[in-house]
């Protein structure tokens, strides 16, 4: 019982998880990483704060779009509880950060009475516009560190071709819903036969994914250009990430080139990937090396890790307690979601067949 508690592939990327950080931590010392930190000042966490609060605005923004595009009009406090439980679900599971997007789905069809399959559709675009420009990112950092000389060999040309297939996945799904494809049509009708006649949770799954992936065409057939700004507003995401994670750098006493930052937030999107629960271990390994690459002080890069940590322990729990009372509260009444979520039939023409 004992050995077999050990081999579980959980235990295991724990005990790796704090082997890499006790690697990690014997290059610097604690006092390093302290006086680093105390060089930080409260009017520059505060600007931290700004910062990633318009990051998340942009996430929860983008949700919004996709929602209303289908007709639903909900709250942005709503959204935004719903999108930090999501997110501390995620950060709490091994995995490359998923995780969260069931309870989405969930909280936005339970508390908020939006259609199963329009919960599901707009939750997908959400996601596959997030993976095409987080991994999008991903193939430009490297084609840009490649073309600078900061990266060479058989490792960068691996980890260009390992960007270039994360990105197609997303990138193929979008375009085939923009030319009313439909994989997930096909895969259910080849899977079906193959599964139990009496297998009722796979007809209700079957079900919801083939509706919701209709929905998805439909939306980006009618409301394209809605689309593409909420690829928009992504984008301007990304760029806010840039700008916190420099200006942190620079608060720290590290003040980094472009290229340098691209350098050290491709090592952090890298470690987040791995099948670590919240990246521990691998994301602080990440940082102390690419400091220590880039020539500068590892403590530097372990302290950016901490205060990072910091920050997203603060969100992820914060997220869980928000979760748990989205759970906890009672589903509106029909009548008081018809006046509060329908838009009105012009403008959600794109609900009709």
């Amino acid at each position: 019982m004992y050995r077999r508690r050990l081999c579980h592939p959980t235990t295991l990327y724990l005990l790796v998880a704090l082997f890499l950080l006790w690697l990690t931590l014997r290059q610097v010392t604690f006092t390093a990483i302290w006086y680093t930190l105390a060089q930080l000042q409260v009017t520059q966490v505060l600007n931290l704060v700004v910062l990633n609060g318009l990051v998340l605005a942009t996430m929860v923004i983008r949700w919004h779009l996709l929602l209303h595009a289908q007709g639903h009009r909900i709250p942005a406090a709503a959204l935004l509880q719903y999108r930090l439980a999501a997110f501390g679900v995620t950060y709490f599971t091994p995995g490359p950060q998923f995780g969260g997007e069931p309870l989405q789905v969930y909280l936005v069809h339970e508390r908020q009475g939006v259609p199963l399959q329009d919960a599901i559709a707009a939750v997908a675009l959400d996601k596959v516009l997030e993976m095409l420009v987080n991994f999008g990112f991903l193939v430009a950092g490297v084609l840009l560190l490649l073309s600078q000389g900061l990266l060479a060999g058989a490792v960068a040309y691996g980890g260009l071709a390992t960007a270039l297939f994360l990105l197609a996945l997303p990138l193929l799904l979008f375009l085939a819903f923009l030319r009313r494809k439909r994989p997930l049509q096909h895969m259910v009708a080849w899977l079906t036969p193959r599964l139990p006649a009496h297998s009722r949770w796979w007809q209700r799954v079957a079900t919801a994914a083939v509706a919701s992936e209709s929905q998805a065409i439909h939306l980006c057939e009618r409301r394209p250009l809605l689309l593409f700004g909420a690829f928009g507003i992504t984008l301007v995401g990304w760029a806010l990430m840039l700008l916190e994670f420099g200006y942190a750098t620079r608060a720290l006493g590290a003040p980094l080139a472009m290229r340098e930052i691209i350098l050290v937030l491709i090592a952090a999107r890298v470690a987040y990937l791995l099948p670590m629960p919240a990246g521990i271990g691998t994301f602080e390994s990440a940082l102390a090396l690419a400091f220590q690459w880039l020539h500068h002080d590892p403590a530097t890069g372990l302290a950016l890790s901490l205060l990072i940590r910091s920050r997203d322990l603060a969100l992820g729990g914060a997220g869980l307690w928000l979760g748990g009372i989205a759970l906890r509260m009672r589903r509106p009444t029909a009548a008081l979601q018809a006046i509060t979520h329908r838009v009105d039939d012009s403008q959600a023409s794109i609900t009709e067949p």
